[in-house]
């Protein structure tokens, strides 16, 4: 009866020392995800910000908005090229569908360490309280690991809405 009570705490130490080392091979410090997680987690936070931005606004106000609500998610070289480009920014438009979120499709590892990110923009109509879904648009985003920090440095975007039939 003794051996069975040390063999099945030998096997209970084992399975928690194997839990734990992949724990800290797959989490950066203090467990925050590494890799695939910390760039789908840094698109994700993107995606969940895109109401917040709205587009059509002043350059001044573009970029104080852009720096409030994107300036920890993405590079600082990106936001002032989307300053300039106010066409290439995702975000809430008066006269067309608002970008909801993001859906992930996709995550592929670069040879730079960077990661690519593919996914689904989700519109909806600006005077549609239902939120449903009313138009998708392709997004490609690049994700890198600077200075400690996940942060996009680049953003593709597919060709406008394509509208979403019902069902």
């Amino acid at each position: 009866m003794a051996q069975k009570k040390l063999f099945i705490g030998g096997g209970i130490i084992i399975v928690a020392a194997v839990v734990a080392l992949w724990w800290m091979l797959s989490s950066g410090p203090l467990g925050q995800p590494t890799g695939v997680g910390a760039a789908e987690n840094a698109v994700k936070e993107f995606g969940g910000k895109l109401q917040l931005v709205t587009i059509g606004a002043g350059s001044e106000a573009l970029a104080e908005t852009l720096q409030a609500h994107y300036g920890n998610l993405v590079d600082p070289a990106l936001l002032e090229q989307w300053s300039g480009e106010p066409l290439e920014i995702l975000g809430r438009r008066a006269d067309s569908l608002w970008a909801d979120r993001i859906e992930i499709d996709s995550t592929e590892q670069l040879e730079s360490g960077a990661y690519r990110v593919l996914g689904t923009v989700m519109g909806v109509a600006p005077d549609d309280e239902s939120e449903e879904t009313k138009g998708t648009r392709l997004i490609a985003v690049t994700v890198e690991n600077k200075e400690g920090v996940w942060i996009i440095t680049e953003v593709i975007l597919g060709s406008d809405y394509e509208e979403v039939s019902a069902k």
